[in-house]
């Protein structure tokens, strides 16, 4: 079954305000290579460990239903409260539940997520609902890169110590692959014939933030949640003991970190593969 990560409305409402959304440009990507073989309109996509609906929301514009799903039901309320688009719709299910009908999905997409599902489970049900020559994407980001005058190298040194050094013995193996090699081993066993892209210019985002934001982003690492069930408040001091460190890097004129200004850079990776027609 999928890793049930998110247990509190809390960490969901932090999901919600300081994880990254899936940039158009990915989405426009998908769809371009959905539509090499399987003409439109189309019908249905599923959006599957969908979060807050970070991904979900941007494939609106291309199909006449979309439906998010999570296991968690904290990140499926925060998605609801935050929906504007009228095609869009959430439920709480997890990964290797799929109750659509045979053949009735375009796409299937999980963004940031397929390292928590039991994916042969999940791929069987894949196969099940998409038609011929649907796909499914995988998709995800690497560790963000604070970029701030000329501190940027070490202020990703920074990130790299606290999330592979002082959360080491935290993070899941699953959240490792992705951060480390980029879903090297889902390439491995994908279901499909597949494309990968990953060092494309298009691929990367921009996301004007501050210090706190950046600080917010981390306390939503599933390392950190791990280390605070087992620490308790000693997260809060870890976490304060980062941000103290990134602003003596910075040399903000500002001691607050809320009004010093970073930019991060999310490096987005995709690995997509086309339901084989069968004659």
């Amino acid at each position: 079954m999928t890793t049930r990560i998110i247990t509190n409305s809390y960490h969901a409402a932090s999901y919600a305000k300081f994880r990254p959304k899936l940039p158009t440009k990915v989405i426009e990507r998908i769809v371009g290579f959905m539509s090499e073989k399987l003409p439109g309109p189309y019908k249905l996509a599923v959006d599957v460990g969908c979060g807050n609906g970070q991904s979900t929301s941007g494939l609106a514009p291309f199909f006449s239903r979309v439906v998010g799903q999570d296991s968690s039901s904290e990140q499926i309320d925060e998605a609801r409260l935050h929906e504007t688009s009228p095609n869009v719709s959430y439920v709480a299910r997890p990964a290797e539940t799929l109750p659509y009908n045979p053949s009735s999905a375009q796409l299937v997409l999980a963004c940031q997520a397929a390292h928590w599902f039991n994916l042969p489970a999940f791929y069987r049900q894949v196969d099940t609902i998409l038609q011929p020559s649907g796909v499914l994407a995988l998709c995800g980001y690497r560790l963000p890169v604070p970029k701030h005058s000329d501190k940027s190298e070490k202020l990703k040194n920074l990130v790299h110590k606290f999330y592979f050094s002082e959360l080491v013995d935290y993070v899941q193996e699953g959240s490792r692959e992705t951060y480390l090699h980029n879903y090297s081993n889902i390439r491995a066993n994908f279901p499909y014939e597949q494309v990968y892209i990953c060092n494309d210019a298009s691929f990367v985002q921009q996301v004007p933030a501050t210090v706190s934001e950046l600080v917010g982003y981390i306390g939503t690492w599933s390392g950190l949640s791990v280390y605070r069930r087992k620490h308790g408040e000693r997260a809060d001091q870890l976490l304060s003991e980062f941000t103290q460190r990134v602003m003596d890097t910075t040399d903000a004129p500002s001691s607050d970190p809320a009004h010093t200004q970073l930019t991060l850079q999310f490096q987005y990776f995709l690995l997509m593969g086309r339901k084989i027609n069968k004659h």
